[in-house]
């Protein structure tokens, strides 16, 4: 009999990638290959030490004494697999997890536990990569491991466990080193929330879903019922179950905070990490984003945007294996719409008879418990309690918010004097709401009489926190909700108290911030408890007051060194500053047309450009008055117009700003109007005219003193010097501009100009140079989040390391910056980077796998809306003659064509296994 070790040990689990598919194609070779590997794995164990404890399908679990004895035989594992015959079923590729910790046996084998970690940590893997735990990494690192090295993965999200996880992969000579992102949460496209708290019951209801998500017809669920249900927590948790299913990931779309129809496709492509690309429409780009893509995406809180439900249906048209899971209070009326109606959690019926442990088998009854004890940690369910907890219960509808307002209380009350304030509260309420269903009066009852049990200056505070769309910080609400004529309080005091009583959340917020938080029912509540105050248009001018003062302070520091901090500020504050802009243009237009020119930037880098355009014409409507503020965002709304091609538009509006500019005798507003016609003339060709309107912008800055905008003129005029091939004047613009950047710490100003330096470089040859400037470009754009700055350094590098015939490095950078330019929607620079690829291929002899290279770079040129330039069908058609060259014709039209068929995900690791081979 085998004795299994316990304390600290080392558990080694292994698993085929794609196994599924290959048993259902080649069943009888993999049988035989599946025999041959489970045999491999249990030698090579044994021989370092180790036990095998259990073969699960295509899964070996192994335990070691010590983890160096589990790493050597990972090593040895991962050679011999390369090296073996498998014939029809192979190459099999086999992903590896290690992870250490304390070991426990009961009479089935191992406490579940750590076979948990180490089972989702080989899960996030891919074939032939050995990915490591912290745990075995820190003892692995005083040991002596000739010829591996540690890559560290940083700290991630595995799926059903709530802590975030270190992980490490292993480099060695040999084998592998070059993978597609681990399959974590955190690892966007799957961007799902980890809930701060377990989800109780429910287990019926997951179950359904998934079954119903799971089949092929079904392609839209929408959750609903009352508020205070608990869709979103539903939701939730059936998405973390199904992550795996979906190749593409699963992205959370959290609505509560938009407010109009119009933003919630940006608030798609938000979550989907898209932004808007010239040329194209918001909801072209998502289409054509989502159109081969595996997908689901859950939208939450959808009740308020019903008028958006057509967009579901345009997606869902184009994007054949896109699934959509939708939490509302009502259904959407769309075609193929299954509804799941969320019922309240269960309970037992009414008797004496009951004892607290089988009460306990009630998520009601444990939803109340586990929330009572987080505010009183001795809290427990007896004899003498559990009829009033049931009674609680039972009067609250099972409504799982009812029942964590009421189980808050707690730490003041025992559960029959709260049973006896509700059943009094619920007594003098009874009629009043009449027209509401039977749930959302208990829900709103409960709501009230929590209410009600608040001090003064708690529901001043309450009702006030209903300006924030999205949350807030500890400081706007301390500055938005107080006003002259309050008695002094703690904010901080105030929403500890509201937190305890489960009516505001507490979250983690940048850099250790707190941030709170209203569920939407309680948000809606809020509100008119403030319009009840008569104070709604006062607090809401305090916070349209609060986010232009923020707006204002961020604006010039998004060219200075911590412009990725306030970027992410205003990123964060998102939600409230369209609900500023939303009551300043009905009620203060001025003010708003403020924040929106101060917000253009901002706007313009993080890519939201259609709605930022929209704004900025909605306010610019309603303030129709010569002033300074309308010169700026004239330009602005010119800017955004000009990156989406509306060059007409651009034109208009920045003459107007222009024509406004000089009247006023505004030269700051002359400057940026000038600038922004300047790089319209010079994107049309119009180069004199261009270098005509910089010049007077470039005086009138250096009159003004404005560094960033003397950089920026300098920066334009050098990049077409080097166009009209003045290489020379080109590099003395752009090195003083270069000075003035470095001066002022603008990572990104600095970023793009490098990367014209090295465009200049490569003209004149001057490689190393080249290729130092777009390292150091490339660093920068990645420090500041930029990636299409990214994908334009990698193109660069790629293409210096191809011309130098280092075929290998050239091949990761394009790799890399297709992947990027897939993510943008560029599709030219899609197929550029694919010809490139396919040269790389020629060169490796690999001519099938560039004819399939070619094929994808056709189907991406067949879906341009716009004609391809000229410069691309050329080297496009200089691509087709160079691999004809080297293949029959139906050898070429057979790998052409599987090329249109498969992922670019697909084509990308092929590849890779091609380079790391050669």
């Amino acid at each position: 009999m085998i004795v299994l070790p316990t304390g600290t040990v080392t558990f080694l689990f292994t698993d085929v990638e794609g196994s599924t598919h290959r048993w259902e194609r080649f069943p009888d070779a993999m049988k035989a290959a599946m025999v041959r590997h489970d045999e491999l794995l249990r030698q090579i164990v044994e021989h370092h030490g180790g036990q095998v404890f259990e073969i699960v399908g295509d899964s070996v679990c192994s335990v070691f004494t010590q983890p160096s004895d589990a790493l050597a035989a990972a090593l040895t594992a991962q050679r011999a697999l390369l090296a073996e015959a498998w014939g029809e079923a192979g190459p099999l590729r086999v992903r590896m997890a290690l992870h250490t910790d304390q070991a426990e046996r009961d009479e089935d084998g191992y406490v579940s536990l750590p076979l948990n970690r180490v089972s989702r940590l080989v899960a996030a893997g891919h074939g032939g990569q050995i990915l490591l735990s912290e745990a075995t990494a820190e003892q692995l690192k005083s040991m002596a491991l000739p010829d591996v090295a540690l890559r560290d993965l940083g700290a991630r999200r595995l799926k059903d466990l709530l802590h975030a996880f270190h992980i490490y992969q292993i480099v060695t000579p040999g084998l592998l080193h070059t993978f597609p992102p681990l399959r974590t949460l955190d690892v966007r496209p799957s961007n799902l929330p980890l809930p701060g708290t377990s989800l109780l019951g429910r287990e019926r209801e997951q179950s359904d879903l998934c079954a119903l998500l799971r089949r092929p017809e079904v392609r839209l669920v929408t959750m609903t019922g009352t508020s205070g249900i608990g869709k979103t927590r539903l939701g939730l948790q059936v998405a973390h179950l199904l992550l795996d299913e979906f190749e593409n990931g699963i992205i959370f779309v959290p609505l509560a905070p938009v407010r109009d129809p119009e933003l919630v496709a940006p608030a798609i492509a938000q979550a989907l990490d898209l932004q808007e690309s010239s040329g194209q429409s918001l909801i072209e780009r998502l289409q054509e984003h989502l159109r081969e893509r595996q997908v689901l995406l859950l939208l939450d809180n959808f009740e308020h945007l019903l008028g958006a439900a057509p967009l579901l249906t345009t997606l869902l048209a184009v994007a054949p294996h896109v699934k959509l899971l939708v939490t509302s209070r009502e259904v959407l009326h769309l075609y193929g719409e299954r509804e799941f109606v969320v019922p309240p959690l269960p309970l037992p019926a009414l008797s004496p008879l009951l004892e607290p442990e089988a009460l306990s088998e009630y998520a009601a009854i444990r939803l109340f418990v586990e929330r009572a004890q987080a505010v009183r940690a001795d809290f427990a369910l007896t004899p003498e309690n559990a009829r009033a907890v049931l009674d609680i219960c039972a009067r609250l509808d099972g409504l799982p918010l009812a029942i964590e307002l009421a189980a808050a209380r707690s730490k003041i009350f025992a559960p029959e004097a709260i049973l006896a304030r509700l059943t009094h509260r619920f007594s003098l309420l009874t009629g009043g709401s009449k027209d509401l269903p039977a749930r959302l009066q208990t829900l709103r009852q409960a709501i009230d009489w929590s209410h009600e049990l608040l001090e003064a200056q708690e529901k001043r505070l309450f009702a006030r926190l209903g300006v924030f769309v999205g949350g807030c910080t500890l400081e706007a609400a301390t500055t938005v909700c107080t006003l002259a004529a309050d008695p002094a309080q703690d904010t901080l005091e105030g929403m500890i108290s509201l937190v305890n009583k489960s009516l505001v959340r507490q979250e983690d917020g940048r850099e250790g911030e707190p941030r709170f938080t209203l569920l939407e029912t309680l948000r809606e509540y809020a509100q008119e408890r403030l319009e009840e105050r008569g104070e709604s248009r006062l607090i809401q001018n305090q916070h349209l007051r609060f986010f232009l003062r923020l707006t204002e302070e961020a604006e010039p520091q998004l060219h200075g060194p911590d412009q990725l901090r306030w970027l992410d500020e205003l990123d964060a504050e998102h939600a409230n500053l369209r609900a500023a802009l939303a009551h300043a243009r009905e009620h203060e237009a001025e003010a708003g047309l403020r924040l929106a020119g101060a917000l253009a930037w901002f706007w313009y880098v993080r890519g939201y450009f259609t709605e930022g355009r929209s704004w900025l014409q909605q306010l610019l409507a309603r303030v129709p008055e010569p002033t300074t503020v309308r010169v700026k965002a004239l330009y602005g709304a010119a800017a955004l117009a000009r990156w989406q091609d509306e060059y007409d538009e651009a034109h208009t509006l920045c003459e107007e700003s222009l024509t406004l500019a000089r009247t006023l005798g505004d030269k700051v507003g002359m400057t940026w109007a000038l600038y922004e016609l300047g790089v319209q003339a010079a994107h049309q060709g119009e180069y004199e005219r261009a270098h005509r309107l910089h010049e007077e912008s470039l005086a009138l800055k250096r009159q003004l003193g404005d560094q960033v905008g003397i950089a920026w003129s300098l920066h334009s005029l050098g990049r077409m010097a080097y166009l009209q091939g003045q290489l020379t004047q080109a590099r003395t613009l752009l090195d003083e501009s270069l000075g003035l950047r470095r001066a002022r710490g603008d990572k990104n100003g600095i970023a793009w100009l490098l990367r014209t330096l090295g465009e200049v470089a490569y003209s004149q040859e001057d490689y190393p140079a080249a290729t130092a400037w777009y390292q150091e470009s490339l660093a920068l754009f990645r420090e500041v989040g930029s990636k299409v700055g990214s994908a334009f350094a990698l193109d660069g590098l790629g293409t210096i390391c191809q011309g130098l015939g280092d075929t290998e490095e050239a091949a990761c950078f394009f790799l890399e910056s297709l992947m990027l330019w897939r993510d943008l929607g560029n599709t030219p620079s899609e197929v550029t980077c694919l010809l490139h690829l396919a040269e790389i291929a020629v060169s490796y002899r690999e001519v099938e796998m560039a004819a399939r290279l070619l094929g994808a770079a056709e189907t991406l040129l067949e879906t341009m809306t716009a004609p391809p330039p000229p410069a691309l069908l050329t080297q496009y058609g200089q691509g087709m003659r160079l691999i004809a060259r080297h293949l029959d014709e139906s050898a070429f039209q057979h790998s052409r064509e599987t090329g249109k068929r498969v992922t670019l995900e697909q084509i990308a690791w092929d590849l890779r296994q091609i380079v790391e081979k050669q």
